[in-house]
């Protein structure tokens, strides 16, 4: 339901998206967009599947190709094997990490059908696997994939683990019957996704975090759109840098707060892509 409806209401909005079919059969979804990958956005998803055929998500062009030499002797360029392809309305779909290419020049049309090589390793990978992203070229932004492919069954809700308030001079992890000084405080916290798609430890960055305040919205963080703000890649609708957004390994800012004195409730909803959510509620104490 909530897919369906992101995907109704870009469809609303000049210039954006429309729906594709996956790059792979079967696939499954090991980094999710804007997770935390050696320090920087994840700019696409990585996907994995026992089906190693790679084909393009819908009929484009072939703008770019890039293919290593000499796998063992070259210096590796961190996509590996990538081809780019272009589609209407100036989108641009990015598949890397190939094994191989089928492709051998430019200005190539490809139809759903086309097969663009196989997944693998090139590049710097972290095992076999296809990046893949897209780009709107019209506003420099790269875009969630998952906003327009078809659902993934996932009925795992996200983890909501500890909750922390940081002042300039120290850090203190919320606990039931904490008391602390009222004041302004950077919030942060622990959140992990896990899907029942995998058999092995994979946690994966959430779609939504919504923080509240004694009922009152916060913060509301969506991990939806990549921008170009001042040289750097935010969030769109939070304009949120890397290193705003991450305090730590799975540990997510939520902003500054005011605690003002006596009894404060805060409320965390986390909600991955299809929807699955979960809540928790902090209570502490504060004085002056």
């Amino acid at each position: 339901m909530m897919k369906h409806l992101v995907i109704l209401l870009l469809f609303l909005v000049p210039g954006l998206l429309f729906s594709f079919q996956w790059p792979l059969k079967n696939p499954v979804l090991i980094v999710t967009f804007a997770e935390d990958i050696d320090h920087s956005f994840s700019e696409g998803v990585d996907l994995a599947s026992s089906q190693k055929t790679v084909h393009p998500i819908s009929q484009g062009e072939v703008v770019f190709y890039h293919k290593e030499k000499n796998r063992q002797n070259d210096i590796p360029a961190p996509l590996g094997n990538l081809i780019v392809l272009q589609h209407r309305r100036g989108l641009y779909s990015f598949y890397a990490h190939l094994e191989n290419i089928n492709v051998d020049d430019t200005n190539f049309l490809v139809t759903e059908n086309t097969s663009l090589g196989s997944i693998g390793t090139s590049g710097i990978s972290r095992g076999q696997s296809l990046f893949f992203a897209l780009l709107d070229g019209e506003f420099d932004q790269f875009v969630n994939p998952l906003l327009s492919l078809p659902p993934i069954q996932d009925t795992e809700r996200p983890e909501i683990g500890s909750l922390f308030l940081s002042t300039p001079h120290s850090r203190e992890k919320v606990v039931k019957g904490k008391t602390v000084t009222s004041g302004t405080y950077t919030a942060a916290v622990e959140i992990r996704d896990f899907s029942n798609n995998v058999t092995f430890y994979c946690p994966l960055a959430p779609y939504s975090i919504d923080l509240y305040v004694n009922g009152e919205l916060k913060k509301s963080i969506k991990f939806e759109f990549l921008t170009l703000k001042a040289g750097r890649r935010v969030l769109q609708n939070t304009l949120l840098s890397f290193s705003d957004l991450y305090k730590g390994p799975w540990l997510f800012s939520a902003g500054s707060l005011d605690i003002p004195p006596g009894d404060t409730r805060i409320e965390l909803s986390v909600k991955d892509f299809e929807g699955n959510e979960t809540i928790k509620i902090f209570r502490i104490k504060s004085v002056e």
